[in-house]
C-alpha cells in the first residue's frame, strides 16, 4: 500500500478505490422494475390493427402471380439471397431481383388501394 509518500504496491490501492467506487453505485442507485413481455399490457387496438394489416399483406401476397410469389416468399420469408434463389429454381439472379421487385411494387399497389378504400 502507502508508506510515507511513497506507493509500495499500487494493486490493493486500486482495489480498494475500485471497491469505494462500487459501493458508491450501488448506494447511488434509484431502484427500478423490470417488466418482461408477459407483463406488458398490450393495446388491444393495436394488436387488432395489426392483425389486420397481416391478413391483409398475406391476402394479397396469396393473389401475386406464382412466380412472383415464389420468389418474394423464398427472399422475404424465408431470408435466401437472389443468388441462393436463382440456384434454387434454376434462373439468373437477374431474373429472380425482377421477380421480386415486381412482387413488391404490385404489394405496394395492393396495400394503397387498400388504404384508399379504408377511408
Amino acid at each position: 500500500m502507502v508508506r510515507g509518500n511513497k506507493l509500495v504496491d499500487p494493486l490493493p490501492f486500486c482495489l480498494l478505490i475500485a471497491r469505494q467506487r462500487v459501493i458508491n453505485l450501488l448506494r447511488d442507485r434509484k431502484p427500478t422494475v423490470e417488466l418482461d413481455e408477459h407483463h406488458r399490457v398490450s393495446d388491444p387496438y393495436v394488436d387488432l390493427e395489426r392483425e389486420s394489416i397481416r391478413e391483409h399483406v398475406e391476402s394479397a401476397v396469396a393473389r401475386l402471380p406464382v412466380l412472383l410469389r415464389d420468389a418474394f416468399i423464398l427472399r422475404y420469408y424465408d431470408g435466401l439471397s437472389y443468388d441462393a434463389i436463382a440456384e434454387l429454381i434454376s434462373e439468373s439472379a437477374g431474373t429472380v431481383r425482377m421477380r421480386v421487385h415486381r412482387a413488391k411494387s404490385m404489394l405496394r399497389q395492393a396495400l394503397i388501394d387498400l388504404k384508399k378504400d379504408a377511408n
